[in-house]
């Protein structure tokens, strides 16, 4: 490693990996090199990659030169419930809540589209995301 990537892995030299340590990267060589990794990362867990403009300079925090890529999924539950600001959702083998803007937007046993970005261990759809109220046969 050389440049900034060799000099925060010398600084981390000695520390153990469970506290801190340096990712790989690899220079992106364009879209579907970029959905292989991203498949690639989340099939072992990860929520997705964080790209970064090569030729930005470094800043700390948020960043207008780095972009986050992660996989959405959408699917449907069934309402079984409500509570404020949120509708009770019965999705495969789990019970999970729904923020939406108004919990009288659906009914108990209609339908609804949601997003989300995997599960969590428990099977929980993570980052879980009201779409709408499914209107359609």
């Amino acid at each position: 490693m050389n440049g900034v990537l060799g000099r925060a892995q010398a600084a981390l030299d000695g520390c153990p990996e469970s506290i801190a340590r340096v990712v790989p990267h690899e220079r992106c060589q364009g879209r579907e090199h970029l959905a292989g990794i991203v498949r690639r990362l989340t099939a072992d867990g990860a929520e997705g990659v964080v790209i970064r403009d090569p030729d930005a300079a470094y800043e700390n925090g948020k960043s207008h030169g780095m972009l986050r890529c992660v996989t959405v999924q959408s699917d449907e539950a069934e309402v079984v419930g409500h509570k404020t600001r949120s509708l009770i959702c019965r999705w495969r083998d789990v019970v999970f809540g729904l923020t939406v803007p108004d919990a009288t937007l659906a009914s108990v046993g209609e339908s609804v589209t949601f997003n989300f970005r995997g599960l969590t261990d428990a099977g929980l759809p993570r980052f879980a995301a009201f779409v709408g109220v499914r209107d359609y046969e």
